[in-house]
């Protein structure tokens, strides 16, 4: 008998190191990320499922949960009682010769089938855990979307500013060499050479910007926010949408409505729970007593049970009853919340399609015919400075608003996806193909 109990005290030591060596293991910090130089929207979204620090933490409170599961299947405990009488007192009490000794083992009898309310309350406790941390993923995948349609955003940008430079680099040339042949006042060339400064500037910006995108992008999977990286796809590829009812037939999946769905149900378990308190515990408990004076034993048993459970109970009943009824209401409420916002995000999404569609097919292309002409007149000596500046201006701005549509464009459809739980991953925004500008 002794040495299966050694054994089992050897297995459970065992258990023990190892839970303890794996607990160790787990909270070593996972080492740093390092992206590959050309990084897709799926291969970040893949590094964010797989090493955010955020997301690696719901294993552990997913595994806490359990245990609390564990907790409320555990059966009232059995309780050893030992009572001492008659003994210390004053004459014949003083010694041990009346003392009655008791000696019972005790435990509570739950009524009310109250350990499964608490075994079910925690199972939907944990259920309504799995979906606050399937929208905490949704969420977090989100922003990584978001900000790599930012991080492309910007690589266009820098993209027209260093065009724009060696562009006004070139024209402050030909200022220079108009101004020494006498063809034009020294002031074009003055101006030509403050345009050449401010398109470096804007590249300065452009490249800083960058840099502080890329790093707010990289620390999602615990990347260096020094690293350096391209964020790999096309702005101006906008995917087809859904109608606005295929839409919104999606949204009783929306990760909001199942949070609230999974909270309805815990509520109602906890209901159940507080119900079960209606039904009084008994107490009982059995021994043995020995009755010194007379050399005798006898067997002792015992029982008790408290009145007025039920009336001491119904608060928390009616408690519970009333937060399942509000959350009712917090649904519907909810739900209408969610499909003006769908609404609205469509409005938007339409609106910058059809703004990248004008500007990329007629605008841009007239702007840009009106550059090439303005230009070829400045340098031939047919026209002024100011106008091939303005030709530039015009050109530039519009297509800044192509990219800044095409850039709400995916925000939008990024949002939509989020709000009807679709997988951020099916967006076909940004294929592998390189980024472009208009």
């Amino acid at each position: 008998m002794i040495s299966k109990y050694r054994s089992c005290a050897r297995v459970i030591f065992a258990a023990i190191v190892f839970a303890s060596c794996t607990t160790a293991i787990a909270q070593e910090p996972a080492p740093r990320v390092i992206p590959p130089l050309r990084l897709t929207l799926r291969e970040a979204i893949e590094l964010t499922a797989n090493t955010n620090a955020k997301l690696a933490g719901h294993v552990n409170t997913r595994s806490a949960a359990d245990a609390r599961r564990r907790q409320a299947a555990l059966r009232p405990p059995v309780e050893l009682n030992t009572e001492i009488e008659n003994i210390f007192g004053t004459r014949s009490l003083g010694t041990f010769s009346d003392m009655e000794a008791t000696l019972s083992l005790g435990t509570v009898i739950e009524l009310g089938d109250k350990r499964t309310s608490r075994m079910t309350l925690a199972d939907r406790e944990k259920q309504a855990l799995q979906a606050r941390q399937d929208m905490e993923r949704l969420d977090i995948l989100a922003e990584v979307a978001h900000q790599f349609v930012s991080v492309l955003h910007i690589q266009a940008e820098l993209s027209m500013a260093r065009e724009n430079r060696a562009l006004a680099a070139e024209v402050a040339k030909i200022a220079e060499q108009r101004a020494a042949a006498a063809v034009s006042t020294a002031v074009d060339k003055r101006n030509a050479d403050v345009g050449m400064v401010r398109a470096e500037l804007d590249e300065v910006s452009a490249e800083s910007r960058l840099k502080a995108a890329w790093a707010a992008l990289v620390v999602h999977w615990g990347g260096s926010p020094e690293s350096s990286g391209e964020a790999a796809g096309n702005l101006l590829d906008l995917p087809d949408i859904s109608s606005f009812s295929d839409i919104m037939a999606r949204l009783d999946a929306s990760p909001d409505l199942a949070v609230l769905a999974a909270e309805k149900a815990s509520r109602t378990a906890a209901l159940a729970s507080s119900q079960s308190g209606a039904a009084p515990n008994i107490a009982v408990s059995a021994g043995v007593r020995r009755l010194q004076a007379a050399r005798e034993q006898a067997f002792v048993l015992s029982a008790s049970v408290p009145i007025g459970t039920a009336s001491r109970s119904k608060p928390f009943a009616d408690e519970a009853r009333e937060d399942l009824a509000a959350i009712e209401y917090d649904i519907r409420a909810h739900r209408e919340l969610l499909a003006g916002d769908l609404f609205g995000i469509l409005q938007s999404l339409e609106n910058s399609r059809r703004a990248v569609d004008l500007l990329v097919r007629k605008a841009i292309p007239a702007a840009q015919a009106a550059r090439h002409e303005a230009d070829t007149l400045f340098r031939s000596g047919r026209s002024s400075l100011l106008e091939l500046t303005a030709a530039q201006r015009q050109l530039l701005e519009l297509r800044h608003e192509a990219i800044d549509a095409a850039h709400a464009y995916h925000d939008a459809i990024i949002d939509i996806e989020r709000l009807t739980g679709m997988p951020i991953t099916t967006t076909a925004l940004l294929p592998t193909s390189q980024t472009s500008t208009p």
